[in-house]
């Protein structure tokens, strides 16, 4: 009995070398295997559309006997089964399809790579990922189909349903080429967006028809887009045209350039917006009152025949330039405000009902009690033409008239040898810087009138201005 136990046990130990030898040597056949994931798609969605349809794993692992299982973590069903060896593809895709080729539901699952047969929780790596496949739809609206920023931004009015995992929005501006010439974005769903009619450099677009797309975003793929219908940017003004003439505009009835033409020509308006209206202005030389207007509420073609007169009968003065100013807006609010040349009038010279004839041409004013001109500068200039203009009529004698303000003694009386003097005084000046720009002496005589003449009466309450217009001289032409 005692030598069967010995042999018994010699069996029982030969069997555990056995076993702690197999033990090993599987052990050691898995020794330097490793795996990893290095990144996956954390939400899908399989709906066809190429953004995100399928789940991307990569990972990095050694060759070996793998065993890749994905299932639902709702209930633990397996829909994706795979054994192999060899090294794990460095990126493993799956399109969301059970083994019957059908589309999985939305829901939660789990990507699991392990190496068969071990134990070893390194060698075993999970990824969870979720499926959200479902409509996302949007829309855009528009709240007007013509627009010019100078009447306000085209606003555009987003619909966006679906506002689970929404990442952000974008909305293009494209030109009737399709190319896009802006670009708003918003990580928010906004109210509306705006377009103030420039482009991504913050410059004026150019006239024309236009469309929006605007695109949404999610974390699971979806991309979805809405498109308006085109629309106009009318960014332009009005294209009125101005030409006038003659270039020295003479309205003194010598029959020389005694009319002003005035072309006004309405270019094109391609898009057909219409204008609300037009005005014309000839301003005074100071640029303070409208001396002359014309205006209308469709686009000008038209020739008006200007005599020079106002429309109290005033005629314009001589050696002045009358500036004119062309304003017109449509009915998208495009303004256009702009000055033109000038009306430049020539020395006039009119026929008085005496028979005389009067030199019209801008008062040349004094300061109070001096020969002493105010705007030196521009009446000399004024002056000069006036003794270019005496060349033309070589046959007359010039007359220079001198004014005054009535002297007024304490006792109410005036006092008229003090005026008479300084109104001559005023008179000789005047005709020596004509002398001196080339006209002939003997041709030039001067009359002092004192205060007998005033241009306006001093009645009550007077100021400044009315008697500046006293301090003055005149000219006329004498056979």
């Amino acid at each position: 009995m005692k030598t069967k136990f010995i042999m018994l046990s010699a069996i029982v130990i030969i069997i555990a070398s056995i076993s702690c030898k197999s033990t090993r040597e599987t052990k050691d056949s898995k020794k330097g295997s490793y795996i990893e994931i290095t990144g996956y798609t954390e939400m899908i969605s399989p709906n066809g559309d190429n953004k995100i349809d399928s789940l991307a794993v990569k990972q990095n692992g050694s060759e070996g006997d793998w065993e890749i299982k994905i299932t639902s973590i709702t209930d633990g069903m397996a829909l994706y089964e795979k054994e192999f060896n060899g090294m794990p593809d460095a990126e493993f895709k799956w399109d969301a399809k059970d083994s019957s080729g059908n589309t999985i539901s939305n829901g939660k699952y789990k990507y699991m790579i392990s190496l068969a047969g071990s134990d070893d929780p390194e060698l075993t790596k999970e990824a969870v990922f979720e499926v959200k496949n479902m409509e996302t739809p949007v829309s855009l609206i528009i709240n007007k189909n013509i627009f010019s920023p100078y009447s306000g931004n085209l606003e555009l009015t987003p619909s966006i349903k679906v506002k689970e995992d929404f990442i952000n929005c974008k909305l293009d501006i494209l030109d009737q080429n399709g190319v896009t010439v802006k670009t708003i974005s918003s990580f928010e769903i906004p109210e509306y967006f705006q377009w103030n009619g420039t482009d991504s450099q913050e410059v004026r677009a150019a006239d024309g028809y236009y469309t929006a797309k605007m695109t949404a975003y999610y974390k699971f793929g979806n991309e979805p887009e809405a498109s308006t219908a085109k629309f106009l940017l009318k960014y332009s003004p009005p294209d009125i045209s101005v030409s006038m003439g003659p270039e020295l505009f003479s309205p003194d009835a010598d029959g020389n350039n005694d009319i002003l033409t005035i072309n006004i020509t309405s270019n094109k308006d391609p898009y057909g917006i219409g204008l609300k209206e037009w005005n014309l202005s000839i301003l005074s030389p100071d640029k303070k009152n409208v001396f002359m207007s014309y205006s209308g509420k469709t686009y000008p073609e038209k020739t008006i025949k200007w005599n020079g007169k106002n429309r109290r009968g005033i005629l314009v003065d001589g050696a002045e330039d009358y500036p004119v100013k062309i304003f017109a807006v449509d009915n998208l609010g495009n303004i256009l405000d702009m000055m033109l040349d000038p009306v430049s009038t020539d020395i006039l010279i009119i026929k008085l009902a005496d028979g005389r004839l009067k030199i019209m041409m801008k008062d040349v004013l004094f300061k109070a009690d001096s020969a002493v001109m105010i705007d030196e500068e521009k009446t000399r200039t004024v002056l000069k033409k006036l003794a270019d203009k005496m060349n033309k009529y070589e046959n007359y004698r010039l007359t220079v008239v001198g004014h005054v303000n009535r002297f007024m003694r304490s006792n109410g009386t005036y006092e008229k040898e003090l005026g008479e003097h300084l109104s001559e005084d005023r008179a000789r000046f005047i005709a020596d810087i004509l002398i001196e720009d080339g006209l002939d002496s003997a041709r030039i005589k001067t009359v002092g009138k004192g205060g007998s003449d005033p241009a306006v009466y001093l009645r009550g309450r007077y100021n400044h201005m009315y008697l500046a217009q006293n301090r003055r001289v005149e000219f006329f032409l004498e056979k």
